[in-house]
């Protein structure tokens, strides 16, 4: 091929390079090309449309799972709120249950504790009190007096039992009447000790203020004036009593205190009763 053919297929290729035959900027598109971006067009619209529909059937289900779930919710909620109203009245039930069973509790502890005739402290709360007191009271006075109604036999033989009753409810309040009067702060107590003894515990009580309680005591059974035909002093009823105070400590213990407050008693029987005595 010689050389002036050669730079005319150059110049060819160029051109077809530049400007292709089937180009859409220099070529108008074909009708059959036109019909079917048509076909393509609708074809997409209609993907569109069933996604669309795909969407709103999906959002439709799940609107519609989230409505049962609340009302399922909702249901639980409410079954629930039903059972902790039953829970929370069985709980109350079980509270008065126990507040009943300690009330009963505490009273037939007290009935334990109590005598029945004279409301006092009965003897077997007087020696647990004494003991419990005597462990927490090392070195501190604590006074005792043992009391004992004057010919209660013969009181018994001429008015009758029931009346003998009577009277060791009358020495009770006379000896509270007495205790009302002391230091608040004081806790202490008075108890029936035996048939017509008695017998009242004075923690922090040094033996004069002992003394003094017990002669009010045995003033204000005289001042009831209870006949007492029988009596061999006074026609009247009356008390001998035997005071005694320690300071407690590890030489000492309950049974001394009460030994002692008992050779008082003695002591105030044999000096002509309706007296008070101490164990000095």
């Amino acid at each position: 091929m010689d050389k002036k053919a050669q730079i005319m297929d150059f110049f060819n290729g160029l051109i077809a390079a530049a400007f292709p035959p089937n180009n859409s900027w220099d070529c108008p598109p074909k009708l059959e090309d036109k019909k079917m971006a048509k076909i393509g067009d609708k074809k997409n619209q209609k993907d569109e449309s069933i996604l669309s529909c795909d969407k709103k059937s999906e959002n439709t289900e799940k609107n519609g799972a989230i409505f049962d779930l609340k009302k399922e919710l909702q249901d639980c909620a409410s079954i629930f709120s039903i059972k902790i109203k039953k829970l929370y009245r069985k709980i109350r039930q079980q509270n008065r249950r126990i507040y009943y069973l300690e009330q009963e509790n505490k009273r037939l502890r007290q009935l334990a504790f109590l005598d029945d005739l004279t409301q006092l402290a009965n003897r077997r709360k007087f020696y647990l009190y004494l003991k419990q007191h005597w462990r927490g009271s090392l070195n501190r006075p604590t006074s005792l007096i043992l009391g004992d109604v004057d010919f209660f036999k013969a009181y018994n033989d001429n008015y009758g039992h029931l009346a003998g009753d009577l009277c060791l409810q009358q020495i009770a309040e006379a000896i509270q009447d007495a205790l009302k009067g002391q230091n608040e702060a004081q806790e202490y107590l008075a108890a029936r000790y035996g048939g017509e003894e008695f017998a009242i515990v004075l923690p922090d009580t040094e033996l004069k203020d002992a003394i003094a309680i017990a002669e009010k005591i045995r003033l204000n059974i005289v001042a009831k004036k209870i006949p007492h035909v029988g009596s061999e002093i006074r026609p009247w009823i009356t008390l001998s009593a035997g005071v005694s105070t320690q300071k407690l400590g590890q030489e000492f213990s309950p049974e001394t205190l009460i030994l002692a407050a008992d050779r008082a008693l003695y002591q105030a029987k044999n000096n002509g009763r309706d007296r008070v005595c101490s164990d000095t």
